[in-house]
């Protein structure tokens, strides 16, 4: 009971910010418990997502470094990294604001965390966020068309992972992130994802990309450090 009585201190102060600063919000619940969020991966995400919208005379990286900030100086993120010039590194969501985050997010049908041993996704839903899973996923063609952003983490018992899940149903894809999961090949329907804006492959076992990949002409963000792959496709300049 007090804990539902906190929850509602804390929902006053998310019914409080901004409107542009309410999806940068509830973004963050988006990452696994404990968590330590990088600075420039979520603001590269942001951007993707187009939660940022143009400043006169500043770029959108130094937009979405302010709207960062007002969320830490009101205390709805934690400061848990500062680099050596002094600026933000990482940083965490505390337990009770992800959990009123989880929530809002949820009813909302921003986001949905999925970590059960339950295959299908049945719920609509424009983003989705699987950890904890090393199995396949059946997704139907309502959540498969409305998907904006598709998070899958791995951890130490996660020993496969099936990519037959992403289509080219997937028009509205902008986020596809797949750190740390042991996957070697991407499908080819990759290459049809064309609002597709952020493609995080770090510490995979891809060996490959589809040659085609230039028909992402959205594409902003291309992240493959720590993988296997040794060059890069003539056509992806």
């Amino acid at each position: 009971p007090l804990l539902e009585r906190v929850k509602g201190i804390l929902m006053m102060s998310f019914n409080d910010l901004p409107f542009y600063l309410k999806y940068c919000f509830l973004y963050c619940c988006i990452f696994p418990d404990g968590y330590l969020i990088k600075r420039k991966k979520l603001i590269r995400l942001w951007i993707a997502e187009g939660f940022i919208l143009e400043r006169k005379g500043m770029t959108m990286e130094e937009v979405a470094e302010d709207h960062l900030m007002e969320l830490i100086l009101r205390s709805m993120i934690q400061v848990k990294q500062i680099n050596d010039n002094g600026r933000v590194k990482t940083f965490r969501v505390h337990d009770v604001m992800r959990e009123l985050a989880m929530t809002t997010s949820e009813r909302e049908n921003f986001c949905r965390l999925h970590d059960s041993q339950e295959s299908k996704i049945s719920r609509n839903v424009q983003r989705l966020s699987v950890y904890n899973r090393g199995k396949n996923l059946r997704l139907n063609k309502t959540t498969s068309r409305q998907l904006r952003s598709l998070f899958v983490f791995g951890t130490d018992t996660c020993s496969s992972f099936s990519l037959n899940a992403v289509s080219s149903k997937f028009k509205f894809l902008r986020v596809l992130a797949l750190e740390n999961i042991p996957i070697e090949k991407l499908p080819n329907e990759l290459v049809d994802l064309f609002n597709l804006r952020y493609l995080n492959l770090r510490n995979t076992k891809v060996k490959d990309l589809p040659k085609a990949i230039d028909k992402l002409k959205n594409l902003e963000t291309l992240d493959v450090r720590h993988t296997n792959l040794e060059k890069l496709p003539k056509r992806i300049l």
